[in-house]
């Protein structure tokens, strides 16, 4: 199938497969999947810019579509999803301009490769520690530790959660680490901001995918508005990948309804580690084969995440 924007043939059944099978982890752990989706129609021959661009197009379909699932099963706090994209907004610029530093020293590469390196391996395997322990343990809540300490920050205003109240700096300061990745690392906000809603932030589990997928479909639409202005954005490519997504971002939103919150944080942690071995490989000059791992990686991750839709839903959700 000919995709004469971005000026590229691609078999018609894969796009739509790609689509499907990112929207089943975003809606499963409430990213985007851009660092997924990226890399896999770069792979396809897409050039970068409009993979990138036709990425963040996808992203906002999907993100909208499982954010109003998410809400009807009461997994999405907007409040705490607000807060967060006004930090966002001043973190993605101070980013910016960091990388502009690094662009004039000359050391962009190295660095931005090192602290990615650095950050992937780190929460990676942090997550799976933790989630791995959780679930030996029958422990579900995060709600400990810093996240506890931090609720007891009182300063006005408060912004009432599930777990009770919470100051809203707090959070607006979330929002500046999350954006600032973002504008450093060139990751998608919800990849960073699942672990900071679930660990900093203290947030159950199955409420953090929710509100997570909230605040990117927040940040999405400007960033797809920006790269549509600069003719980055494939559309025929991006209907045709949402019309995968259509499917298998509510699939992926259901089965959180089967999944305990260990349970889908320890499939995270998995693929966060797939995405650094994958950085590894493509850092040591295994550059074609490092995007397969990911995508291998994250096509076994949907059909395990596709997997909890053959168990009976939970009554009582962990975090």
């Amino acid at each position: 199938m000919l995709f004469p924007v971005a000026g590229v043939q691609l078999p018609w059944p894969v796009v739509p497969i790609l689509g499907f099978m990112v929207g089943v982890l975003g809606g499963f752990w409430g990213i985007g999947g851009g660092w997924i989706m990226t890399p896999g129609l770069y792979v396809l021959g897409v050039p970068m810019n409009f993979a990138v661009g036709t990425s963040l197009a996808y992203i906002l379909g999907q993100s909208v579509l499982a954010s109003l699932r998410h809400r009807e099963f009461g997994h999405m706090d907007v409040k705490v999803g607000l807060g967060l994209v006004g930090g966002m907004v001043v973190g993605t610029e101070l980013g910016a301009r960091f990388m502009e530093v690094l662009k004039r020293s000359g050391e962009v590469d190295s660095v931005v490769g090192a602290l990615y390196l650095v950050f992937l391996g780190a929460v990676g395997v942090l997550i799976l520690r933790e989630s791995w322990k959780a679930g030996r343990e029958g422990k579900e809540s995060t709600l400990e530790g810093f996240p506890r300490s931090l609720r007891k920050f009182g300063v006005p205003p408060l912004i009432p959660t599930s777990e009770g109240n919470i100051s809203l700096w707090p959070l607006f300061g979330a929002g500046v680490f999350v954006g600032g990745s973002v504008g450093v690392l060139g990751v998608g906000g919800g990849f960073v901001m699942l672990p900071v809603l679930i660990y900093l932030l203290g947030l159950p589990t199955h409420t953090a995918v929710g509100t997570s997928i909230f605040a990117v479909a927040l940040t999405s639409a400007f960033a797809t508005f920006s790269h549509s202005l600069k003719g980055n954005v494939d559309l025929g490519m991006a209907l045709l990948l949402f019309s995968g997504a259509v499917v298998g971002t509510q699939l992926g939103a259901f089965a959180t309804l089967r999944a305990r919150g260990a349970q889908i944080r320890f499939g995270f942690g998995a693929m966060v580690c797939a995405a650094f071995l994958s950085m590894t490989l493509k850092l040591a000059g295994f550059g074609e084969i490092a995007p397969w791992v990911l995508l291998g990686t994250a096509a076994f991750m949907s059909s395990a995440a596709l997997s909890f839709l053959l168990r009976p839903e939970m009554r009582t959700q962990g975090r």
